[in-house]
């Protein structure tokens, strides 16, 4: 017996012997900063690096110039931000990729795992993340999106197929491929970036006015004309479609339109009319950035995302009415300098930051019972601004804890006053026998709703006999 003790004891001392003699890495809770799912920052000193549980995300920059790290287990993880391996000089191994499904531009440059691929294709999950094949290109039938600026540079490439499982071409995709020169792509892509194609053969050898890729995606418009009718076919306004096209004056947007992506529009100084269409859903950031033309805009109800900063240094705007109920993002009518009056309808819940910073001339904006949260930055440098609100709605209660003029909404006639007057007003304006002013129906809509009718002459009626809804 005493013999098997001591085999059983010497068995075990080996074992840990050997157990001891492998590497073990031993991560502190605070190597990772993570925030929502989304790993922000690495600040451990291990090489050999497994993403925790609970992330599904890496974003931008995250690893960004770390010289230590060697390898990276993906596991868990679906999206990879901007830049999120970039200059990680050590990097030589990545593992447990399947679940990929988004690659940011530049995630593994300058990456000894990346440049390991040369003159082939990395392909992440669905994401071909990098690739510098030559000649005639055919991406993989596994591939479903293609990262941003995946082949930009690439000189060589001098066709490309693009089949029916590709979803989405990043921005700058193929930017600067010089000899590109045929392009085949599925109707089946939803999204084509900014830049895709820019700096390519297939480019600059389009000679029609529209250029229409995918699924209805206008990617490039060629044309001198004032006025562009944009045609039926076409079901997004792509990525930088119009950028910096100083000479159109006018553009109309056929009911075919559901989206207008970034920066579409963005730098058109001379655009001052364009009516934006009812089955319109996304307006994507800065799609009208730097509009310097446009005097007025009707955001259709329809619309249910509006990126951040979309009128962003449209100097000449003076009036805004917002039909629609998605919130208002960040910066989205900064240095709006001409300003005047803003109406936004019910439905709308928060107003972000900086929404309208520096509108020195912004005199009135109506805001609903709806919302529910505004930015303490969001009337930054509109020192004048006055806001029309429904008595006991939390708009009010931050005017005032923001010091902030406020009123109550029914002023339907100007006079500072709220009364009978204002509903007989808005009751000849429903009959047609008066017309109301942008001012006059943007204090007279008493539910907010985009409308001047009866209900908002009863519910002022209500409102001054003490009867508040």
């Amino acid at each position: 017996m005493k013999k098997k003790l001591t085999s059983f004891i010497s068995v075990i001392f080996v074992l840990c012997l050997l157990i001891c003699s492998f590497p073990v890495t031993v991560f502190s809770a605070t190597d990772f900063v993570v925030e929502d799912g989304v790993l922000v920052s690495y600040l451990g000193k291990s090489s050999s690096v497994t993403i925790p549980s609970g992330v599904y995300a890496i974003g931008d920059s995250a690893f960004e110039n770390n010289k230590t790290i060697t390898s990276v287990n993906l596991k868990g993880v679906s999206v990879i931000g901007n830049k999120a391996f970039a200059n990680c000089i050590s990097l030589n191994t990545v593992t447990n990729t399947t679940d990929i499904s988004s690659c940011g531009a530049y995630a593994f440059f300058n990456t000894p795992f990346q440049n390991s691929y040369a003159d082939k294709t990395l392909i992440l999950g669905s994401v071909l993340v990098r690739s510098t094949e030559k000649g005639d290109v055919i991406i993989d039938d596994k591939v479903v999106s293609i990262s941003p600026y995946a082949f930009s540079g690439n000189s060589k490439i001098t066709s490309v197929f693009i089949g029916d499982n590709v979803s989405s071409v990043g921005e700058g995709a193929f930017y600067n491929c010089s000899s590109l020169k045929d392009v085949n792509i599925s109707k089946y892509v939803s999204y084509i970036g900014a830049y895709a194609f820019e700096g390519t053969s297939f480019l600059s050898s389009f000679k029609d006015t529209f250029l229409v890729l995918g699924n209805g995606i206008l990617v490039d418009v060629n044309t001198t004309a004032a006025t562009v009718t944009v045609p039926d076919t076409v079901r997004q306004i792509g990525a930088g479609a119009f950028y910096k096209n100083t000479i159109i004056k006018k553009v109309l947007l056929p009911e075919s339109v559901t989206a207008i992506n970034m920066r579409a529009f963005s730098g058109c100084t001379a655009l001052a009319d364009v009516v934006l269409p009812e089955t319109l859903v996304l307006i994507d950031k800065e799609a009208f950035s730097n509009c310097a033309s446009l005097k007025s805009i009707v955001v259709p109800g329809s619309v249910s995302l509006l990126g951040e900063s979309v009128f962003l240094g449209c100097s000449n705007l003076q009036t805004v009415h917002i039909l629609s109920s998605a919130d208002i993002s960040r910066g989205m009518f900064a240095s709006c300098s001409a300003l005047k009056y803003a109406r936004l309808t019910e439905g709308v819940t928060s107003i972000g930051d900086y929404a309208f910073y520096n509108c020195k001339n912004l005199l009135e904006v109506a805001v609903p019972h709806t919302v529910r949260a505004v930015s303490s930055k969001a009337f930054d440098g509109a020192d004048n601004v006055s806001v029309f609100v429904k008595k006991g709605s939390y708009a009010e209660s931050f005017c005032t804890g923001a010091k902030i003029k406020s009123f109550h909404i029914g002023d339907a006639n100007l006079d500072n006053d709220i009364n009978i007057k204002d509903a007989t007003l808005i009751q000849k304006a429903s009959a047609k026998l008066v017309t109301m002013d942008f001012v006059s129906c943007l204090r007279g809509d008493y539910d907010f709703n985009g409308e001047i009718n009866v209900r908002d002459a009863t519910a002022i009626q209500k409102y001054t006999a003490g009867i508040v809804e």
